[in-house]
């Protein structure tokens, strides 16, 4: 992204470097100003719908999380490369920040993209997004917390636009299938069990 910026910036300067010169703009003048300016426009567009994404995720998050707020990031490919915790994703509880890792962020944008036919990876990466919104919501131990994810899957989903029923099956693929095998299985992730809310919309 930092690249990207540097490059939409130098294309900006060579405008600003035209328009400071006190010569007569002539066609050729212009028609180079008009491509310098399209230039710009395209290496700032992934760097803004970067950011504008990770907005639309901190506002939902933050209503998953009971209203407090919560600031998403998507690390770029570099920061997940120098990652030293090797997590999907990570909660800073204080400050309320969520690091999503590149993979997973890209995943969770194709999820959003296409749920009706997200794969196993995008199903996992909406739940991810989920997880760290309840540790932000206040939840610290790591069994609870997947447990409370699992039981706001749907609502989570709903709240991102995914449609209902779309959303309740891909609860199901992750609860059924996934979860079984996570790090923080717990047998009391169950209906009736002692991590059961009793959600109206929870996945059982």
């Amino acid at each position: 992204m930092l690249i990207l910026l540097i490059i939409s910036c130098f294309f900006v300067w060579l405008i600003y470097r035209e328009w400071r010169d006190p010569k007569e703009f002539d066609n050729f003048t212009k028609a180079y100003i008009a491509v310098l300016a399209i230039l710009a426009v395209l290496s700032a567009l992934p760097m803004l719908e970067h950011w504008r994404f990770e907005r639309f995720l901190s506002n939902k998050a933050s209503l998953l999380a009971d209203n407090k707020r919560a600031s998403v990031k998507c690390a770029t490919v570099f920061q997940s490369v120098y990652d030293k915790f090797g997590f999907a994703g990570l909660a800073y509880y204080d400050t309320g920040e969520i690091i999503l890792q590149y993979p997973t962020c890209n995943d969770l944008r194709d999820y959003l993209d296409s749920p009706e036919t997200a794969n196993t990876r995008e199903i996992y990466s909406l739940n991810v997004f989920t997880h760290e919104a309840m540790h932000i919501r206040g939840e610290r131990d790591e069994q609870k917390t997947e447990c409370q994810a699992i039981q706001r899957y749907v609502k989570a989903a709903r709240i991102l636009g995914v449609r209902a029923h779309i959303a309740e099956q891909n609860a199901q693929d992750y609860y059924r299938v996934s979860y079984p095998r996570h790090a923080y299985f717990s047998p009391k992730c169950a209906p009736g069990k002692e991590y059961d809310e009793n959600l109206s919309d929870s996945v059982w």
